[in-house]
């Protein structure tokens, strides 16, 4: 049981706390075709 309340506190923390988190890099891939606007409904 403990380990239910453990989780769920980290779960809490996380869902308070989610705009203070270090962003993580991203790098886009593809062509600029597919990551035009709607490209991901075909």
């Amino acid at each position: 049981m403990l380990a239910f309340a453990a989780a769920g506190k980290k779960l809490a923390d996380l869902h308070v706390n989610y705009e203070s988190a270090k962003e993580f890099p991203l790098k886009r891939q593809g062509t600029r075709k597919s990551n035009s606007t709607g490209a991901w409904r075909r």
